[in-house]
């Protein structure tokens, strides 16, 4: 308990279910509280803001955001311990993995960007900024320029280090480095793209609000159709590689390939196993419909801001539901689960009582012992 500042949200997780645990049926119910009172704060964030911009409230949007302003600053002052507490676990002579001090500012100094972006937000909607939307929009494009600035920086010494490891390395290690390399590409470019498509996202928004742009919603949201032809590929992919595995000949055992050490040239078996679903269809239609329930506030949105003829809640409804449901989820989960753990002390009594009951008592044990010395001694 002394260092619990140290333990990981899941060992916190834990303990909080421990604690609550040791009060029973009064500890579920203030877990309950204690989720429906934070389900509750996050979902003031946007229903405010659909309540302010239907009209239905005249407060300013500074007001509006408080709880948004709340969140920033439990989440800057987390991250800032974080930064500044990264390196306590590091081993001293180590130092490859200690982050030097000026990247923990640029880290920091970037998070609060977004903040800057919210201020200024918040300062266009009130009229209080005579900017155009692309001005206020400018810590945005800053910091997705930075990420995509690191997405390559990154990209670049992760091919150059797999170039290098592959010189004088076997025939085989030179196969999967080449094979590393061409998927580190892959995963480079898609990246890049997909930062692309936000930075294109905030100019097209800027360009339509300030009437530099005369086209239809839906134009201007493309780049989020982009991203979700771009997840919903995923479980399309995912099933199609389940039927072609599913054709293939079945063998006994694991797939196995041999390759040779590039410095001993032994033999070694690779075993190449790829978890399958054993229903595919079914994974890949529950992948896209929960896709399709996040996603599905931009197409409505995208209806709104093209006819605003209803409310600003419909567009929010989706996420309301989905929201419901895992709250519902939860609650049943710390209802019906029980908190005994076989680390408290609780499992090895019950198991000792069993053992107890199940064992013989003294008197016959004694019996027992004296019946088998008369057969023998007969």
């Amino acid at each position: 308990m002394e260092d619990y500042g140290n333990m990981s949200p899941e060992e916190m997780s834990i303990l909080l279910f421990r604690s609550m645990g040791a009060f029973g049926a009064r500890g579920k119910c203030v877990l309950i509280l204690l989720v429906s009172l934070l389900f509750g704060f996050f979902l003031l964030i946007p229903i405010f803001w659909c309540l302010r911009a239907d009209s239905t409230i005249s407060w300013n949007w500074a007001v509006v955001c408080i709880p948004l302003w709340i969140v920033d600053a439990i989440y800057y002052c987390c991250l800032g311990c974080m930064l500044a507490s990264s390196d306590a676990g590091v081993d001293p002579e180590d130092t490859a993995k200690e982050k030097p001090p000026l990247y923990k500012v640029y880290a920091f100094l970037k998070a609060l960007l977004l903040l800057v972006l919210q201020v200024f937000l918040a300062l266009k909607l009130n009229g209080d900024l005579s900017w155009t939307l692309i001005e206020v929009l400018i810590p945005y494009f800053v910091y997705d320029g930075l990420n995509l600035l690191e997405a390559l920086a990154g990209g670049l010494l992760g091919y150059k280090m797999l170039t290098k490891n592959s010189e004088g390395a076997g025939v085989s290690h030179t196969e999967d480095i080449k094979k590393q390399r061409a998927a580190l590409v892959v995963a480079v470019l898609m990246k890049v793209v997909l930062n692309l498509a936000r930075i294109a996202q905030g100019v097209l928004l800027g360009l339509k609000v300030d009437g530099s742009l005369d086209a239809s919603w839906w134009v201007v949201f493309i780049p989020v159709w982009f991203y979700v032809a771009f997840f919903v590929s995923f479980p399309i992919r995912k099933y199609f590689r389940a039927k072609t595995k599913a054709k293939e000949p079945k063998s006994n055992s694991p797939r196995q390939s041999h390759t040779h050490d590039a410095y001993t040239r032994e033999s070694v078996t690779e075993e190449e196993d790829e978890a399958v679903s054993k229903f595919p269809l079914l994974d890949a239609l529950c992948t896209i419909l929960v896709i399709g329930a996040l996603m599905s506030p931009f197409f409505i949105l995208s209806a709104r801001l093209q006819d605003g003829s209803f409310s600003s809640i419909y567009v929010l409804l989706p996420w309301l539901i989905v929201v419901g449901l895992v709250f519902c989820f939860i609650c049943c989960a710390i209802s019906c689960v029980s908190f005994n753990d076989p680390e408290d002390g609780t499992a090895p009594e019950q198991a000792a009582a069993e053992n107890a009951r199940s064992s013989p008592s003294a008197e016959e044990g004694a019996a027992a012992r004296a019946d088998y010395v008369s057969v023998d001694m007969d």
